[in-house]
């Protein structure tokens, strides 16, 4: 597959994942829908730090989000189109990271709502995942990798 088609997939994902947080902000006053005790849609406004660590300072968060973003970008820029994985792994978390910072610019908490259990996150939060998830298989695939007994 082209370089665009993952940066389309991972944008498309993206732009899914702003419009169910404009609606859950906006069904904010709503009870939700659930199924039982163990899954559900409602607005939780996460006010926590990276993967709901406490909060040290704005700056401290702002920063974190800044070099992290730059390590990725800079590992994206590193590596040759044909690690897919990494390639698209990488291009998810940056969105899913910006995604979940520009919801800490405007309202001032990430908006979190898809209820699993005893957690609660949204899209981005799966993107993320996603993407570490496909740049640990590139690592670990990559003939550059090698493992000595």
């Amino acid at each position: 597959m082209p370089v665009w088609f993952y940066i389309a997939v991972a944008g498309g994902m993206a732009v899914i994942d702003r419009v169910v947080k404009i609606l859950t902000i906006s069904f904010r006053n709503s009870e939700g829908f659930f199924v039982g005790d163990f899954f559900g849609i409602r607005l939780f406004e996460n006010h926590d730090a990276i993967f709901g660590l406490p909060k040290f300072s704005p700056i401290f968060e702002t920063a974190v989000i800044i070099i992290g973003t730059v390590l990725v970008l800079a590992a994206i820029s590193s590596f040759k189109k044909k690690d897919k994985l990494m390639f698209f792994g990488l291009v998810l978390i940056i969105l899913g990271g910006a995604s979940n910072f520009l919801d800490r610019l405007l309202y001032g908490f990430v908006v979190d709502m898809i209820h699993f259990g005893p957690s609660v996150w949204n899209l981005a939060d799966m993107m993320i995942g996603a993407g570490f998830i496909l740049a640990v298989m590139q690592i670990l695939n990559s003939s550059k990798l090698k493992i000595r007994n």
